[in-house]
C-alpha cells in the first residue's frame, strides 16, 4: 500500500450467490514508535492514534482503553517489529464476562501476546488455509489469564512464552 490515500475495493461473495462490493479509502501513515514507548491513555483521543486496531472494535474509556464489544479475538497491536529486549508494564482490568462465547472460543481470556506477526496459515500448528486467516503462531510469547465455562483455569495465569 502506498503512503497517504489509498482506494480499496472490498468484494464480498453471499451464501445464496449474491455479489457485495464496497470501495473504501484507507490512509498510511508512516513513522515508528521509538523506545521507550509510554502511553497516557487519559491524554489520547483515539487509539489508533498511539497503535493499531487487529481485531474488534476499541475505544478510550475514562482513560484506558476498552474493547468496544465483546467476540472472538480482540486484539490490538502496539509496538514495531524491530523492538527487541523490551519490557511491558500495565495494569488489567476485568469489567464482566459475557454468559456465552461464541462457537469458535476456546473461551473468554486477557493477556499480552508478543511479536505478533499476524495471522497466518500454516505454521506450527499447521493452521489450515481460508478466510478469515485465524492462526497466531509463531509469536515471541504469551501469557494470560483464561476461564472456562466462567471458572478461571487452574492457574490461574497460563504462561506459554518461547
Amino acid at each position: 500500500m502506498s503512503r497517504g490515500r489509498n482506494t480499496v475495493r472490498i468484494k464480498a461473495y453471499t451464501c445464496d450467490g449474491r455479489t457485495v462490493e464496497k470501495v473504501v479509502e484507507v490512509f498510511r501513515l508512516e513513522g515508528s514508535c521509538p523506545l521507550p514507548y509510554r502511553i497516557e491513555w487519559r491524554s489520547v483521543k483515539s487509539a489508533q492514534d498511539v497503535g493499531q486496531y487487529v481485531d474488534g472494535h476499541w475505544v478510550i474509556q475514562d482513560g484506558a482503553l476498552r474493547t468496544a464489544e465483546t467476540g472472538y479475538d480482540r486484539l490490538f497491536l502496539l509496538g514495531e517489529n524491530w523492538w527487541d529486549n523490551y519490557e511491558v508494564v500495565t495494569k488489567i482490568a476485568i469489567h464482566r464476562l459475557d454468559a456465552t462465547t461464541s462457537r469458535v472460543s476456546g473461551g473468554h481470556g486477557v493477556g499480552l501476546l508478543l511479536r505478533f506477526a499476524g495471522h497466518v496459515t500454516g505454521g506450527p500448528r499447521a493452521f489450515p488455509s481460508g478466510q478469515p486467516k485465524w492462526g497466531c503462531q509463531p509469536f515471541g510469547g504469551l501469557t494470560w489469564l483464561r476461564w472456562h465455562r466462567g471458572q478461571p483455569e487452574c492457574g490461574p495465569i497460563e504462561d506459554l512464552g518461547c
